[in-house]
């Protein structure tokens, strides 16, 4: 039995490109594996690594797109990343399902990102009736599948054959059908 840092250590000195490609998507990739790994492959590990402010700072000028999609993201840095106003980055923080409420709200106000916050399970419940409202078909597409859209709007949303898959193969529902039972 090897232990799990002495395994990454192993397949470090492997310095096989894709065996470091896979380590790189490691969400528990160790300080120092990150270290080794981020000037061959910043982009992932802009994307997967729990990211310290050193890291983030590094990697804010190049990669911001991808730190916007990584789930550990502080308040600090779900901040910077949305003072950007670069649109990319909005829209990939609006599917991140752990940036802060107040964010959220801010990118749903502002009624360019209505296709991502749709899939983002963080999103008000209010926001996601607001949304299934305006109809939009992709948007009622993308709430289909979303587990935080209410079941009250997944029963509506099953009597339409375009969302009727979506909605009996999203986790939530299946298990409101179970209780319910």
């Amino acid at each position: 039995h090897r232990e799990p840092l002495g395994l990454e250590k192993e397949l470090l000195m492997l310095g096989d490109e894709e065996v470091n490609v896979i380590l790189s998507q490691n969400k528990t990739l160790s300080k120092e594996g990150a270290d080794a790994l981020e000037a061959s492959h910043p982009h992932i590990i802009a994307s997967n690594t729990v990211l310290c402010d050193t890291r983030f700072d590094r990697l804010y000028g190049k990669y911001p797109s991808y730190l916007a999609s990584n789930p550990s993201l502080s308040p600090t840095m779900q901040q910077r990343l949305f003072e950007s106003k670069d649109e990319n980055v909005l829209d990939v923080l609006a599917s991140n399902p752990i940036i802060q409420r107040e964010i959220l709200d801010r990118l749903f106000e502002s009624g360019r990102f209505s296709m991502q916050l749709a899939k983002n399970s963080a999103l008000s419940q209010e926001n996601i009736k607001i949304l299934f409202l305006r109809g939009e078909s992709e948007v009622l597409s993308a709430l289909a599948a979303n587990v935080s859209t209410p079941i009250e709007i997944l029963y509506q949303l099953s009597l339409d054959q375009r969302f009727e898959r979506s909605v009996k193969t999203n986790p939530a529902f299946g298990k409101h059908i179970l209780t319910t039972l």
